[in-house]
């Protein structure tokens, strides 16, 4: 989708590992029905094996493109190189305090691994604007049906790096976040 005058856009990056894995770099909006539902919409998509540079600059031509929309990456392991080379732009995405929620001074999403982690939180929000997501990317959608489900775990069978760009977004751009807090030692407050 081309993009509107005035509409707020994210521009999602999953590094690779340059001639080894995939980079995706993504670029999400929301739409509001007549009901007040806020529905993702994904309009472009690049992905292939680029070095940091060469995706820091791909992704600052895009943003520009889009209404200079916000960059938000994965900021750990090899996603590091591109904290360092798009540290200065603004806006970017930074972390937030989940006790304060208040915006924090380290940028980039960053992906813990486990259970309980933020990639069990990232499939979640995936699966929750799914049914709502508009999208005309073939390779995505082959890619969210390399996701099984056992007993009590998500397994991923196959590539997931296009996924994991749009869960960037969806999880740094959320329309919708939670409005509860975390209290203490005592969990969250409801």
């Amino acid at each position: 989708y081309p993009p509107e005058e005035g509409r707020s856009y994210i521009v999602a990056i999953d590094p690779g590992q340059a001639k080894i894995t995939q980079t995706s770099i993504g670029v999400l909006t929301f739409d509001k029905d007549d009901l007040g539902n806020y529905k993702p919409r994904w309009c472009a998509r690049d992905a292939g094996l680029y070095s940091p540079e060469v995706t820091a600059r791909k992704a600052l031509e895009i943003s520009d493109k889009y209404n200079r929309a916000m960059i938000a990456w994965e900021a750990n392991s090899h996603g590091l190189a591109i904290t360092e080379l798009l540290k200065h732009r603004r806006p970017i995405y930074f972390r937030k305090d989940i006790v304060t929620g208040r915006q924090g001074t380290e940028p980039g999403w960053y992906t813990s691994p486990g259970r309980r982690g933020t990639k069990d939180y990232m499939f979640q929000t995936v699966t929750r604007y799914l049914p709502d997501l508009t999208c005309h990317d073939i390779e995505l959608v082959r890619e969210l049906r390399n996701f099984r489900r056992s007993v009590d775990k998500i397994e991923v069978v196959g590539p997931d790096d296009i996924h994991d760009s749009l869960a960037i977004a969806l999880v740094c751009f959320n329309p919708k976040p939670f409005k509860r807090g975390y209290m203490g030692k005592s969990g969250w407050k409801w």
